[in-house]
């Protein structure tokens, strides 16, 4: 018997899904087996990737609000439970699913996900708001925000193509944002600011991870009250292999063209207009943004410790094609 005293939300993108009534009827049985009631079903729209979704969650009293999306998805939902005792369940339907590898989850399995969205354990974990240019508008994010070569990519990567081949669409739009010159950056982190250093990259990291086996922040985590701002400055190809291969090792401390610092209030500034992004999301070419960290604002359903899995790099089976 299902507990209908029990309240809780799926904020969902419908872009995500070739057969959205079919996953809405299945994960509703599961959910029953569990016995919960039945979710709210809140869709996403273009203009609104989730935040007044969430919010709609919280006004009618959802313990649980799960986002069934991407990683805009999930950024968005988690600004809004930022802060309230509400707590974020992932079910992973994107490309990148960055935050849900981060934790561990089984992102190739929709049901096991839910799973653990509605048994598993909580979890508290930082949170980060950004600020581009002269906007004033707070950005949430809850793997990176940055400027430079991961923008660049993101920017430039083709939508159709990533919906079918998934995050292989990346490699192409990488190689050509290799191509590009760099600039100057200047990185203030908690009051101390550094030397400016032509830079390709520069990221304020709240997780080690940011997808593709490659761990940029390597004294990252989600829930040590800190960022790991990372700025990587490679010379030439050569200089690109050496900084990649010693990340994906895990040996890259120490390397000459990879500096990070520790703290709670980040800002960057570069030499001219270039791409940022946050969790994945493209804007507008900047000169600087700011990041403020959150810590310990947000809980997140993980898997409990007997039911821990590790990162995938499948796509879940009912993702778009």
């Amino acid at each position: 018997m299902t507990d209908a005293t029990r309240t809780w939300a799926i904020v969902y993108n419908p872009t995500k899904f070739d057969d959205l009534e079919t996953v809405q009827q299945h994960l509703t049985e599961v959910a029953a087996d569990l016995n919960w009631p039945e979710p709210l079903w809140i869709t996403t729209t273009e203009e609104d990737p989730g935040a007044s979704m969430a919010q709609e969650a919280v006004d009618k009293g959802a313990e649980l609000v799960c986002a069934m999306g991407g990683d805009g998805t999930v950024r968005h939902v988690a600004g809004v439970l930022s802060g309230t005792a509400v707590v974020l369940g992932l079910l992973p339907a994107g490309t990148g699913n960055l935050l849900a590898r981060n934790l561990g989850l089984p992102v190739d399995d929709l049901d096991q996900c839910l799973t653990i969205a509605l048994s598993g354990d909580d979890h508290t974990m930082d949170i980060g708001w950004a600020t581009f240019g002269d906007s004033s508008k707070k950005e949430p994010f809850v793997i990176a925000a940055g400027i430079g070569l991961d923008a660049d990519i993101m920017a430039e990567t083709d939508e159709g193509l990533k919906a079918k081949v998934g995050r292989a669409a990346y490699v192409a739009s990488g190689v050509k944002a290799l191509a590009k010159r760099g600039f100057e950056a200047t990185v203030t982190v908690d009051g101390t600011k550094r030397p400016a250093t032509h830079s390709r990259m520069v990221m304020v990291c709240n997780s080690p991870s940011i997808g593709g086996g490659i761990d940029l922040a390597a004294d990252g985590a989600i829930d040590d009250g800190e960022f790991a701002t990372v700025m990587v400055s490679p010379k030439g190809v050569f200089g690109w292999a050496s900084v990649v291969a010693d990340m994906i090792t895990g040996h890259r401390k120490g390397h000459g063209r990879v500096q990070e610092w520790a703290g709670t209030e980040v800002v960057v500034e570069v030499s001219e207009p270039t791409p940022a992004e946050v969790d994945g999301d493209s804007i507008d070419e900047v000169t600087r943004f700011e990041a403020r960290m959150n810590a310990g604002s947000l809980v997140v359903r993980v898997a409990a410790p007997e039911e821990e899995h590790y990162p995938t790099d499948e796509i879940i089976e009912n993702q778009a094609d």
